[in-house]
């Protein structure tokens, strides 16, 4: 392997952890601290975790962004 490849591959790292960082920090209270109206299935805390389904028309533009990070993030820490 040379030298370029290594610092391609380094910066790639950094560039996912720093991705993997900002998701994890990012958080969407408004969808599990309440009922939200339009939740098709809600768990407030199903042994710690808690789960609430919604069509992607009832997400906003923002939330939705906000999970397809969240998303991607969790495929970059798994080498997936």
């Amino acid at each position: 392997m040379d030298v370029q490849t290594t610092r391609d591959e380094s910066a790639a790292d950094r560039y996912a952890r720093a991705l993997i960082d900002a998701a994890t920090r990012e958080g969407l209270p408004e969808l599990f601290g309440g009922e939200h109206p339009e939740a098709l299935y809600r768990v407030a805390d199903r042994n710690g975790v808690s789960v609430v389904v919604l069509t992607t028309a009832a997400l906003s533009e923002a939330q939705l962004t906000t999970l397809m990070k969240y998303r991607l993030a969790q495929y970059l820490a798994t080498n997936f």
